[in-house]
């Protein structure tokens, strides 16, 4: 569905914002209308469609599962909409340039940041707390916080400082979830004595923020099976050396669980070797790693 440049799209943030657990089949990427309901925000609105699509995608009162709302398009802090998310930040300052025509280039940038992070503040932390009203007995979580570059544990042995300021800004995530659900991924192009340093990075930078914010939260991280899912069709699953990183180094530094994240993307051409590759090596391994967690 393409929505046409000026007209309303106020459901498209709760469609966005829960499109991970709604199960929706198509995205609405509608970066003009976006803003128009964002910061210039229907909160009520956005909450209504997105009790809508939580109602619809998980229908049982007490489930218990994992609850992961996921973003994709925009990230919710102003200075890290780079590349083709500049978008948000210019909008941002068209917004304003309305009614602060006098204000010069650097105050307008530091209020469109304000007003931008404050405003996506509020619609995770009421998203957050809707899904938590809803469905009080799932873990709830944003997908990949904390925040962490893909060179740790490569070019360095920690996720990059300057991380630690952005997670800061996102504290209401742990503040206010049940679960973090941070992100180890490898790709065919890594160097693969650096793998499970990565995973160590990424799960050492979790458990600080887990501590330092609130020690109840679980740890599931999100891991992958296949170096390049979105972009071949042609098999290229993880070794058993990349397996135990991603599976067995996490559980046996103490995750609740991991979750395996693929890509929908030609399926049919794929549906055969994820068969063989699950039938003869993930499938053995996970349950080989089950069974020792339980001793």
């Amino acid at each position: 569905m393409r929505l046409e440049r000026g007209k309303a799209c106020f459901d498209h943030i709760g469609e966005h914002l829960l499109e991970c657990i709604s199960g929706l089949k198509r995205r609405q990427y509608c970066y003009d209308c976006f803003f128009q309901n964002f910061q210039a925000a229907n909160l009520s609105a956005h909450l209504e469609k997105a009790a809508k699509d939580l109602e619809s995608a998980i229908p049982d009162p007490n489930f218990d599962g994992y609850g992961v709302i996921d973003y994709e398009a925009w990230r919710p802090l102003y200075d890290l909409n780079w590349s083709s998310r500049r978008i948000y930040q210019r909008y941002s300052r068209t917004l304003l340039e309305r009614d602060h025509a006098k204000m010069n280039p650097h105050e307008l940038e530091h209020l469109a940041r304000e007003t931008f992070d404050t405003a996506a503040r509020e619609f995770m932390v009421e998203t957050l707390k809707l899904a938590k009203k809803m469905r009080p007995k799932g873990k709830w979580g944003f997908w990949e916080y904390p925040l962490c570059d893909y060179s740790a544990g490569y070019n360095q042995s920690e996720c990059l400082a300057y991380y630690d300021d952005y997670n800061a800004q996102l504290s209401y995530i742990p503040e206010n979830a049940d679960a973090l659900y941070p992100s180890i991924y490898f790709y065919g192009d890594d160097p693969s004595e650096g793998r499970l340093k990565h995973a160590y990075a990424r799960l050492k930078q979790t458990y600080n923020y887990a501590a330092k914010f609130n020690k109840n939260l679980r740890i599931i991280p999100y891991i992958k099976i296949e170096y390049s899912p979105s972009d071949s069709v042609d098999a290229d699953f993880y070794s058993k050396n990349d397996l135990c990183a991603s599976i067995k180094y996490p559980m046996e530094l103490g995750v609740e669980a991991v979750i395996i994240w693929s890509s929908s993307y030609r399926m049919k051409q794929r549906c055969n070797g994820l068969e063989e590759y699950l039938k003869n090596q993930l499938g053995p391994f996970a349950t080989e790693v089950k069974r020792k967690a339980k001793k």
